[in-house]
């Protein structure tokens, strides 16, 4: 019941929502958050040939619009 009553509370499991338009960023782990705790990251809108490279792990794979990826961005480059 404890749950319930934050849930009415706090619409998101997320603690933290960040949007980024049009952004390419250098290979890097996040500062903050902890490493336990997941980044779920979405490609939206309607660009073509984006790459997630994660390195640490040796994976490229297709960033197209629709695509989830879900991390730890404190654990992982990316």
């Amino acid at each position: 019941e404890n749950i319930l009553s934050a849930l009415r509370l706090w619409l998101s499991v997320y603690s933290i929502v960040s949007v980024m338009v049009n952004q390419s960023c250098p290979i890097h782990l996040d500062a903050s958050g902890r490493p336990q705790w997941f980044d779920l990251l979405v490609s939206v809108g309607d660009h073509e040939e984006l790459d997630m490279v994660l390195p640490s792990i040796g994976i490229q794979i297709w960033y197209d619009p629709g695509t989830a990826v879900a991390m730890s961005g404190q654990l992982l480059l990316h």
